[in-house]
């Protein structure tokens, strides 16, 4: 009796144990994920501030989300989108985004907004993983999404509780702006004759039909999109993700066989980092073309006009305040 007592009594207390842990680590996660989420500009890179703001509701809603990996969020601006087309969107990316990212930011998004159009960049599709690093990090994101607040996620965020200085890279809306410069020397890197290897995994396969299903569920389009690189792209890569587009039924966009004159992509002044991605000037190019697909192929409202996302003109001008001096001075520069 004494001993089936002394079980009890034991089955008792770890119970307690870890009912007290789980509350003390759920009101530690929920109260870092607060303080992190007011002060979000001095979260730096783009890993942990796309996910903090993709469980965030957007007042008004967003029309367009871009999801991708550094590739995406240095080609699309959503405030030049807003500008020229009255369009709500947000890019989403992350550097280095693996798709079992892509597929949980995914949810939170839809969990907070409902987007018509899903635009993925394609680079991630070809971004090699171990079998650990797949299982690992698809835990880490399951866990992330089922617990509620930023506990798992944004554990090593001690610095910005401690008063860490706001990222120097100003970033609007996902978007970064950059206003380096550093030519190409990769300009026939779009050659049919030149056959590269280029593999979509089993693991990145079934991410994409679980994303796909995702979005069906929420009423939106998915659509695949390859930003203009000369280091990440070819023409290998193209045919790859055409056929999967094909394979899976969706519109597959590549910018990087778009007529030259028509997206005007100057590669000696529009990158960054030789090709690899693009800056300021280059993206205001790319998103120019890209405003123009999205208006030629939805109907979206015009908001620009509407009060209640008056907050965005304001943005926006201070926005504007930033990057024109930085494309003027880097297509000036250009012409000399």
């Amino acid at each position: 009796m004494n001993t089936t007592k002394r079980r009890l009594k034991q089955v008792v207390c770890i119970i307690l144990f870890w009912v007290i842990f789980a509350g003390i680590f759920l009101a530690y996660s929920q109260g870092v994920f607060k303080y992190c989420s007011t002060n979000v500009s001095k979260v730096h890179g783009s890993y942990n501030r796309s996910w903090i703001t993709s469980k965030e509701v957007h007042e008004g809603g967003l029309d367009v989300v871009m999801l991708g990996d550094s590739e995406c969020y240095s080609a699309i601006s959503p405030m030049q989108l807003w500008n020229e087309y009255g369009v709500t969107s947000y890019n989403y990316s992350q550097s280095g985004q693996k798709i079992q990212e892509t597929y949980f930011m995914l949810r939170n998004i839809f969990d907070n907004s409902q987007p018509k159009v899903i635009f993925l960049e394609t680079n991630l599709l070809f971004r090699k993983q171990t079998r650990l690093n797949l299982v690992q990090s698809s835990l880490d994101e399951l866990a992330s999404y089922v617990i509620p607040g930023g506990g798992v996620r944004l554990h090593d965020t001690w610095k910005v509780m401690c008063g860490q200085a706001p990222q120097k890279t100003p970033e609007y809306k996902g978007f970064y702006l950059n206003n380096k410069v550093k030519a190409s020397k990769y300009l026939d890197y779009m050659d049919k004759n030149k056959k590269r290897k280029a593999h979509i995994n089993r693991s990145v396969e079934w991410y994409t039909d679980r994303i796909m299903e995702l979005c069906k569920e929420n009423g939106a389009e998915l659509v695949l999109i390859s930003t203009p690189s000369t280091r990440n792209w070819n023409y290998t890569r193209h045919e790859q993700t055409e056929k999967f587009a094909t394979d899976k039924g969706l519109t597959y966009i590549d910018l990087n066989t778009v007529d030259k004159n028509e997206l005007n992509i100057d590669w000696n002044t529009d990158t960054k980092d030789g090709g690899d991605h693009l800056n300021v000037s280059g993206a205001q190019r790319v998103t120019e073309w890209f405003g123009g697909y999205i208006s030629k192929n939805y109907d979206f409202a015009d908001k620009r006009q509407d009060a209640d996302y008056s907050e965005w003109n304001r943005l926006y001008d201070e926005y504007n305040g930033k990057i024109t001096p930085m494309i003027n001075k880097i297509r000036s520069a250009g012409k000399k």
